[in-house]
């Protein structure tokens, strides 16, 4: 006959007087569940560097983020005002509303 009691943070389940088993309730909220995220929701290696995995160094995949966050992010045009400038090849920049094609950094659309 099992006896199952629940002490503070941990669940001890006892089947005899010489054998129990203790599992601690925190490591099993904190561990990953099958669709691969925490309870934070957190998941590993999120972002666009995903594809990398666990190569390459975690400063350089977070550096390639930076970077290519600033790269596909939208601009505000300088001629029509709208935010819709993006990138069409190192350092060329366009608008998509009005056509507004002009040489920029090759990041973002100012080098600064």
């Amino acid at each position: 006959m099992a006896d199952h009691r629940l002490t503070g943070e941990s669940f001890i389940i006892a089947s005899q007087s010489w054998h129990s088993v203790e599992i601690n309730m925190k490591s099993i909220d904190t561990a990953k569940n099958n669709s691969g995220t925490t309870e934070k929701g957190m998941r590993a290696g999120a972002g666009t560097t995903r594809r990398f995995g666990a190569r390459y160094g975690a400063r350089l995949r977070k550096r390639l983020e930076e970077l290519e966050k600033t790269q596909y992010a939208t601009y505000r045009c300088e001629r029509c005002g709208r935010v819709s400038v993006r990138r069409v090849a190192i350092g060329i920049w366009e608008c998509g509303k009005c056509g507004h094609r002009f040489a920029g950094g090759a990041w973002a659309p100012s080098p600064t």
